[in-house]
């Protein structure tokens, strides 16, 4: 029976860190205790899901390509605060989008999840963004959107005439969603629940 070890991790630089010395300090106990290491297995489990970065950063670490450590994510990415507030929780998005610039990651994590809100109440006709990260992340649902419904598009093509053709498909229950780049807007995580909801 092999002993298992599961840590759990958000995407951030400091936890990853963490995690990867966490695991080779338990290796070099269990060595020192002349236990064999190959016999426990250490799980590390992302959540919502491994970056390229954090995948890059493991292996510098020289954790990855260990056997006995396998890495898994758990797509827990909205969470309803309220009937009508879904939020993904990314506490630390602003800090890194500033530090190191617009990550794909972040990107593909939030186009993903306005996907999966569409998987349930159907696609959402009018999407506007304000901000690089808003309009980087309409593009991505859109890509995403084409590549669902196997239209083929030139890249040259107007993004109209694309939403367009994709507001026809069926009736929706969401008339529009506003993407903001934090970055655009400081302000309103600070105001009360009751005016962030009359947003």
């Amino acid at each position: 029976n092999t002993p298992l070890v599961t840590c759990f991790v958000k995407n951030d630089t400091e936890e990853v860190r963490a995690v990867c010395g966490y695991i080779k300090r338990l290796c070099r106990k269990l060595r020192l205790a002349g236990r064999e290491v190959a016999q426990t297995h250490f799980r590390i489990v992302f959540v919502p899901h491994i970056t390229t970065l954090s995948e890059k950063f493991l292996m510098e670490e020289g954790v990855l390509p260990l056997e006995n450590v396998s890495v898994t994510s758990v797509p827990l990415d909205m969470i309803p605060l309220d009937e009508d507030v879904i939020s993904l929780e990314m506490d630390s998005t602003l800090r890194d989008v500033e530090l190191n610039g617009v990550s794909m990651d972040v990107v593909t994590t939030v186009a993903r999840s306005i996907m999966k809100l569409q998987d349930v109440s159907k696609v959402i006709p009018r999407l506007q963004g304000l901000g690089e990260l808003g309009e980087a992340v309409i593009a991505k649902v859109l890509g995403m959107r084409l590549e669902e419904f196997g239209y083929e598009v030139e890249e040259d093509e107007e993004r109209d005439d694309v939403e367009g053709a994709l507001e026809k498909k069926d009736k929706e229950e969401i008339e529009g969603m506003l993407i903001l780049d934090r970055r655009v807007d400081l302000v309103s995580p600070m105001l009360t629940p009751l005016t962030y909801e009359g947003l």
